[in-house]
């Protein structure tokens, strides 16, 4: 979800023109309260997502932590996510919509950001956002060696889910809003699409 920062400064909204920026440069310049992202060095504001996209967030949000409550694991909500680490100035800054990380990646976790590859990762689209959800990021996240990453579509007529398996043998599965979709990175447990697609 974003606008690149360019075109804010043209409307003469308030923002800075920031560009090739590492990890560190884009958080000293970004102001406290903003959400933005860093792509390839290039900032973008994070729009409000819509009803729509809250409440999808909200019920993948909570099936996940019913099916992972007995497991060392926690599932986020638009954290920053530093893929390759703080340190290593990296121009690429996401916060996706929901990640879910385990066992010993919890160390991964500060007080702000989570430091390296999830286990899995779900972006929901906005209508702005797509091809950077579909090509940029599903790329960036399997050079990190995120396992699985689904895009979750809550605008089409089907309410499509596009699943990546990411690891050494890329796979892409492709659901719609009925059924039950197996979280492969997650030992298989199953998300139930009628309990998250029911009429908003």
């Amino acid at each position: 979800m974003g606008l690149p920062i360019e075109k804010l400064t043209a409307q003469n909204k308030k923002a800075r023109v920031m560009q090739s920026h590492t990890f560190e440069s884009f958080i000293a310049n970004t102001e406290e309260g903003e959400r933005y992202e860093l792509h390839n060095g290039v900032p973008y504001l994070m729009a409000k997502p819509s009803t729509r996209h809250q409440i999808i967030a909200s019920r993948l949000h909570g099936n996940l932590f019913n099916l992972l409550e007995d497991r060392n694991c926690v599932v986020l909500y638009e954290t920053g996510v530093c893929l390759f680490g703080m340190g290593k100035q990296d121009k690429n800054y996401f916060e996706p919509d929901i990640i879910v990380v385990c066992e010993e990646n919890l160390e991964n976790l500060d007080e702000n950001y989570y430091n390296g590859a999830p286990e899995f990762v779900i972006e929901i689209l906005s209508p702005s956002t797509s091809s950077r959800d579909y090509i940029l990021k599903r790329n960036k996240y399997k050079e990190a060696g995120v396992r699985e990453y689904w895009i979750v579509d809550p605008h089409s007529d089907a309410k499509n889910i596009s699943v990546f398996l990411l690891e050494e043998d890329y796979e892409i599965r492709e659901y719609s809003k009925a059924g039950k979709v197996a979280i492969t990175a997650l030992g298989g447990c199953e998300i139930d699409l009628t309990k998250i697609f029911t009429e908003e």
